[in-house]
């Protein structure tokens, strides 16, 4: 196609000898139908065929749409369903929208007396040419009447292992993994008791600190002393989330305490050829 230097729009005006065939006006009708206009804009391509007369010629007009930034339409969308999914398309949605984070929204309507509700949660974002993201992530909020929001369950330790040190002396070793829970643990609590076990949350942790991750993964190899020698400890790894005192207790290990090494006055005997030097 030869263009001349008159142009439409951005479209240039020109001809060409035989069929007329150009992409990108194709694409330009998928844009189209995709995004509707908010301006228009006009270009004219005129072919003359291959065949017959040089003046019989055939014209047809394009049309594109463009749109034009509006920072008032940039904004942070919320949606919710109410123990299912959201709808994107309903009546009432998004529920709330800001331009900046973190925002906030009251749940309505609260659930019964002694009943919770499980609102799904996805935050979309519209940009100034009023097109939104295709998010579809949830956050689970679990509400009760009171509208206190309900913490999920805590995983126990994995892991759990316990080991002589010394005498009277222990190591426990466990780890936690917080990408199995919604609202994880924050704190790691060993509880010791010499015969029989402990009730975490009621008797006092022989050691309590910190979780520390690494990716999704904390550990914890502690070393804890002042046990009797040779009584059996019952030994109990917890996660803790100090908010609301949730737990999630590992199964007891017994172990032995280590006795203190006795050893009596000796001496070692070479042979007679030892004797002999």
């Amino acid at each position: 196609m030869a263009y001349g230097e008159e142009a439409y729009g951005g479209l240039a005006y020109g001809e060409a000898e035989g069929p007329l065939f150009i992409p990108a006006l194709h694409r330009l009708a998928s844009i189209v139908a995709l995004f509707p206009p908010i301006n228009e804009i006009q270009g004219r391509i005129v072919r003359r065929p291959g065949w017959g007369p040089p003046w019989a010629e055939f014209a047809q007009t394009y049309e594109q749409g463009y749109r034009i930034a509006d920072d008032a339409l940039a904004l942070f969308e919320l949606f919710v369903g109410i123990d299912q999914s959201p709808d994107f398309s309903a009546t009432g949605q998004p529920v709330a929208t800001s331009a900046t984070l973190p925002f906030s929204w009251t749940p309505t309507p609260l659930p019964a007396t002694g009943a919770t509700t499980t609102f799904h949660l996805v935050v979309r974002k519209r940009n100034a040419y009023d097109l939104q993201s295709f998010n579809v992530y949830e956050r689970f909020v679990v509400i009760d009447s009171a509208g206190s929001e309900v913490l999920g369950p805590i995983t126990p330790p994995l892991a759990v292992a316990v080991y002589d040190v010394a005498a009277g002396e222990l190591r426990v070793l466990a780890k936690y993994i917080n990408s199995e829970d919604a609202d994880p643990a924050d704190t790691w609590e060993i509880y010791i008791k010499e015969g029989s076990n402990p009730v975490p949350g009621t008797d006092v942790p022989a050691f309590s600190g910190a979780m520390v991750f690494v990716g999704y993964e904390s550990q914890v190899n502690q070393v804890m002393t002042g046990f009797t020698p040779g009584a059996v400890a019952h030994v109990i790894v917890t996660a803790l989330r100090a908010s609301d005192s949730g737990r999630g207790n590992a199964a007891a290990v017994l172990f032995t305490i280590a006795l203190p090494l006795d050893i009596t006055d000796g001496f070692l005997f070479g042979g007679s050829t030892y004797e002999q030097r």
